[in-house]
């Protein structure tokens, strides 16, 4: 009987289900497998991934199907679902050398050290002869050079890894390690040959032209830097950071009419896009004034008078003149009336940040949240989630929300930036500094992000580091006030005059009232490394001769302070003032001389004068305290701040103050209360950060009070300054870590000598070292600190232990 065509179908369904039902689930997977190595070889790489998923439905446990579809997926370029596959692969079967290499190949590649260290340890373990192995054993010792600045390693291994790339010249590590020897070389030439083999590997890689506008940055070849940049916006068209370089490139050049007109191209390029309308009006508002801005928005919104992001727009500009409630209502009513979109999404974060803003934590979240809920991969509601984690000293949980903001846009400064701080706030400074280089390249050494970097190098006392990160910030972007100060500042700590005077000169050809006092204050730094501060006293003798010329007025008053020459300081703040007796910086100046002569009763009399004036003046009313302080009147004192506090209650300087007090009087629990409100206020303060936790760790041994002092000082790990580490170093000791608690109340120790409780500490753990004789010398040191009058609970806990220990001696 002849089946029709419906019908031939069901005959051939029914027979391949019948085919299925015969095999077994090995068979099954085998014949998959088979088919994808086919699909492989013919170059059908999405059919073959689909093969290989019907392998792992009918086995998940095939070692070589979960190996064959990771390896597909990179291929075609999806690393994120690539990299999940090889560590299902590796938890599966942890001796896959293959997958383990390939994972720290890929966690090398994105900087995530961590990831880096766990898998290429392993591999080399698994297979030291394998050469992608070597080659990661190689990026491994490269990463610990750049770490201790071991120059002499890292030349050697820039020779190793140019001999392995004739083996393997496909290996982006290996790239990686040449450009940055060329780099540190100054070889721009042979940079730019590694730099044009490894775009070839990895055309779409950012970093890599990244580092090409560097190269053009350091060889001031203006036409190539423009060039790059044209060409990265063309082939990342999404990436705002781009468009923002290339803007900042046409500003620093006063080039602004070609700055407006490529955000105007871009813009009518594509009509539909609002986000490049909004960047053309936010640019007219920067570049006009947000009169200018709001004008342009209201012509607009005139024609589309619903359009719910140019609302927003006009909102955070009205935001900014100040009508902040009028700001947030105007971006509720758009949300009440909008249909949850991508277009919401931005409107919320909008208004996230505006309730931050206004101190509405709750608010804020409930936003984040919601737009989490509808879209868990947008990278802004994860920076900001990221920043909600890190204000509750949850370390863990911001690190795990940056990853995956990164996993999102790896080329983005504020995620790098931020992963920098959480690893800063875990005690990790190495990764820190990884990172906030990483923030810097991927800003194209914009200036916010250099001078962070930057920043950071000078604390570390990594000073030629520092100026290398601050000149590729001028060459990028010339004449940055900010910049060009910090690098001032630093060759005057590095004894440059020469290169100070270049940066001194550069400020004053600006010609601005900002630049022309910072070279000032740079010139008379710079005399006083030549010739000494009498030198530098009389250059600003001669500056301040000029009445309207205050800073050199008060420059010269804060000089003669310093030298010692107090009388000298007042001499000149009586006669600058009787020139200009209404001016209140130079009253303030006088009755700071006042107060450094001893006269107090002038300097109360004065600051108080100048509070009734005016009592929101925040530095006088500390200068009140200071001087009343000075007089010994303890209860005096504390009135005071309770006066100031009352017209100035959220002042963190007075709450310090405050807390101060209470501190000294013995009311501990008011003291912890008032650094928790600075902490809340301010969680990046490490100076906050550490006496909060020096408070819990030395007056309260509950373990909910540890982990919060833990939580809290973690960022101390690693530090060198005496008192942060006796902070770190006894919370240590009462956490149990006695070894490493040693590596830092001995340090401690000997950097404040004179601090009775810092010597109790290091006492105290040579008592619980069973180190006897160590313990009696360094507890009666303390004691003797001390002196007989202080009754300090730590100090009568030392006394008990001393005690102790010589009648153990003595029987």
């Amino acid at each position: 009987m002849r089946l029709n065509k419906k019908a031939r179908i069901a005959a051939i369904a029914i027979a391949m289900l019948t085919l299925a039902a015969c095999e077994s689930s090995e068979e099954r997977a085998a014949r998959f497998y088979e088919s994808g190595l086919s699909l492989l070889e013919q170059g059908e790489t999405q059919r073959a991934i689909i093969e290989f998923r019907n392998v792992l439905e009918a086995d998940e446990s095939h070692q070589d199907a979960r190996a064959a579809i990771a390896a597909a997926l990179l291929e075609i370029g999806n690393t994120g679902a690539g990299y999940r596959q090889y560590l299902r692969l590796i938890e599966q079967y942890p001796d896959h050398v293959e997958g383990r290499v390939t994972l720290a190949e890929l966690s090398f590649q994105v900087n995530d050290f961590e990831e880096f260290d766990r898998h290429s340890e392993a591999a080399i373990d698994l297979d030291p002869e394998n050469t992608r192995v070597q080659i990661v054993s190689l990026a491994a010792a490269y990463r610990t050079a750049t770490q201790s600045q071991d120059l002499v390693a890292l030349n050697e291994i820039a020779q190793t890894a140019e001999g392995l790339l004739a083996v393997r010249p496909d290996s982006v590590i290996l790239r990686r390690i040449m450009i940055d020897a060329k780099l540190r070389d100054q070889d721009f030439e042979g940079a730019k040959a590694q730099l044009a083999a490894a775009i070839e590997l990895e055309p779409n890689n950012r970093r890599l032209y990244g580092l090409q506008v560097g190269i053009a940055t350091e060889e001031g070849d203006e036409a190539e830097l423009e060039r790059v940049l044209v060409q990265m916006n063309d082939l990342f068209k999404d990436d705002r950071e781009i468009k923002e370089a290339l803007v900042r490139f046409y500003m620093s050049r006063d080039r602004v009419g070609d700055a407006e007109a490529f955000i105007r191209a871009e813009a009518e390029a594509e009509p539909e896009n609002m986000d490049r309308y909004i960047s053309l009006t936010r640019f007219i508002a920067d570049t006009r004034g947000l009169e200018a801005g709001i004008a342009e928005l209201d012509n607009k919104l005139s024609k589309t008078p619903d359009n719910a992001l140019l609302r927003s727009l006009r909102a955070g500009m009205i935001f900014e003149q100040g009508d902040r409630s009028g700001a947030v209502a105007e971006l509720e009513t758009v949300l009440g009336s909008a249909e949850p979109s991508d277009e919401t999404d931005q409107i919320k974060i909008a208004l996230a940040q505006m309730l931050l803003n206004t101190q509405n934590d709750v608010g804020a979240r409930r936003q984040v949240e919601e737009v989490l809920e509808r879209n868990p991969s947008n990278i802004q509601a994860l920076k900001l989630q990221a920043g909600f984690f890190m204000a509750n000293d949850d370390v863990d949980g911001a690190l795990r929300v940056l990853r995956t903001a990164l996993d999102l846009n790896p080329q983005d400064p504020e995620t790098t930036s931020m992963m920098a701080e959480v690893h800063l706030r875990a005690g990790n400074r190495d990764l820190a500094r990884d990172f906030l280089s990483l923030a810097a390249e991927n800003a194209s050494f914009a200036p916010r992000e250099t001078l962070r970097y930057a920043t950071f190098l000078i604390e570390e006392e990594r000073n030629l580091a520092a100026e290398d990160a601050l000149i590729r910030g001028l060459r990028a972007t010339p004449n940055t006030v900010s910049l060009l100060n910090e690098l001032g500042q630093l060759y005057i700590t590095m004894k440059d005059v020469p290169r100070a005077t270049q940066v001194e000169r550069t400020l004053r050809r600006i010609e601005t009232d900002e630049t022309t006092s910072l070279a000032d204050e740079l010139k008379v730094r710079i005399i006083n490394l030549e010739n000494g501060s009498d030198e530098a006293i009389a250059f600003l003798e001669e500056l301040a001769t000029d009445n309207s010329d205050l800073n050199a007025q008060i420059s010269l008053i804060r000089a003669k302070m310093s030298s010692g020459d107090v009388a000298g300081a007042l001499a000149s703040a009586r006669e600058f003032q009787q020139r200009d007796p209404e001016n209140a910086t130079l009253r303030y100046a006088l009755f700071a001389a006042e107060a450094a002569n001893g006269n107090f009763a002038a300097a109360e009399a004065g600051y108080r004068t100048l509070i009734e004036e005016d009592p929101q003046r925040e530095r006088v009313w500390l200068e009140l305290v200071r001087v009343v302080a000075r007089k010994g009147d303890a209860a005096d004192t504390e009135a005071t701040v309770n006066d100031a506090l009352a017209a100035l209650p959220s002042s963190a300087n007075l709450l310090w103050a405050s807390a101060s007090i209470l501190e000294s009087r013995g009311d501990i629990d008011g003291a912890i209360g008032i650094y928790e409100r600075l902490y809340a206020q301010n969680s990046d303060s490490i100076i906050v950060a550490n006496n909060l936790a020096s408070l819990l760790v030395s007056y309260r041994d509950d373990l909910d009070s540890l982990d919060r002092a833990f939580a809290v000082a973690r960022r101390l790990a690693g530090t060198d300054i005496p008192a942060l580490q006796d902070t770190y170093g006894w919370l240590l000791f009462k956490r149990g870590d006695l070894g490493e608690a040693q590596s830092y109340l001995e340090p401690a120790a000997a950097g404040l000598p004179r601090d009775a409780l810092v010597q109790v500490h290091l006492g105290m753990l040579y008592d619980a070292l069973e180190r006897r004789p160590e313990a009696i010398q360094q507890l009666r040191k303390a004691i003797k600190i001390a002196g007989p009058d202080d009754n300090r609970p730590q100090i009568l806990r030392a006394k008990e232990t001393l005690e102790k220990l010589e009648k153990a001696g003595t029987e």
